[in-house]
């Protein structure tokens, strides 16, 4: 455990990553949940109300009684939402770890103090998400053209190329995770935080993939806390007729579950905040000890 100030610049194990990460949630854990729930809930409660309107059209459209054009109405309202909502939760959660490591995040940081550099880094955050969803959406298309001609053609290769992608989202997983930090803490471009974020992980795979298996876990817990309540009266809607009364509850505990996200996230940004941290302290140091050792070399 660190007491008083946290530096964010120091070379870390996966151990220290987390206990330094969590240290940081310990410090500052009220005035970071503060700011975020400001802005954060109204979109979590939009984005239960428009989480429950997509799984109950969902279910009538899969009976053939429902509206098609409500069910997608509803499935683009949810998924907007959800992407607004982790937009922002993404831009201040970087912006008020900015603001620690420079020393100006008390306990009267107000939404006020943060707007500014929220706007900036969600600016930010927007482009290098247009870039992930573009390529994952041509990988996707490329990955189904190419399925299609081996699923046509031989069972076993569609097999083998099914785990050469499954393999190659392990291997990138790490580094897609860290494309938004460059540009949050280094100010890089869209473009040179994307690839740098990429190539940060496929060199530090083994470490950002623990830090990242140990943040979907306390994810995983806050899903199953919050959100277990609703999947639970979602199945038991199916099968009994819970009439003006079970809606309403499916409506709580819809908005209930959209909190499992706004509670979590900030948590997952931390650690691989720290985990960037780390890795970039590391570089620094292999780049500083290989001028050294060409200099010894003259």
């Amino acid at each position: 455990m660190e007491t008083g100030k946290i530096e964010f610049y120091k070379s870390r194990s996966v151990g220290e990553v987390l206990s330094a990460a969590a240290d940081f949630l310990r410090q500052n854990w009220k005035i970071l949940y503060k700011n975020i729930l400001i802005i954060g809930a109204p979109l979590a409660v939009l984005q239960g109300i428009f989480l429950n309107n997509y799984s109950a059209a969902a279910k009538t459209v899969a009976l053939g009684a429902g509206n098609v054009v409500e069910f997608g109405l509803n499935t683009l309202l949810f998924f907007v939402i959800a992407a607004v909502l982790s937009l922002f939760v993404y831009s201040i959660t970087a912006t008020m770890i900015n603001r620690y490591g420079e020393g100006a995040l008390t306990e009267n940081t107000k939404w006020g103090d943060l707007k500014d550099s929220v706007y900036d880094f969600a600016g930010k955050t927007f482009v290098i998400g247009l870039i992930l969803i573009l390529v994952i959406v041509v990988l996707a298309f490329v990955v189904g053209i190419i399925s299609f001609g081996l699923g046509s053609a031989s069972s076993i290769g569609a097999g083998i190329f099914k785990l050469i992608i499954f393999g190659l989202v392990i291997a990138f997983l790490p580094g897609l995770t860290l494309t938004f930090f460059p540009a949050y803490y280094s100010d890089y471009s869209a473009w040179d935080s994307f690839k740098t974020g990429i190539s940060l992980g496929l060199r530090h795979w083994g470490s950002t993939f623990l830090v990242l298996l140990v943040a979907g876990i306390i994810a995983a817990v806050f899903s199953i806390i919050l959100a277990g309540g609703y999947q639970i009266w979602s199945l038991l809607s199916i099968t009994l007729q819970l009439g003006v009364v079970g809606t309403i509850i499916a409506y709580v505990l819809a908005i209930v579950a959209s909190f499992a996200t706004l509670l979590a996230t900030p948590i997952t940004i931390v650690f691989l905040s720290f985990q960037y941290f780390s890795i970039v302290e590391k570089e620094d140091g292999i780049s500083v000890q290989s001028g050294i050792d060409e200099f010894d070399n003259l």
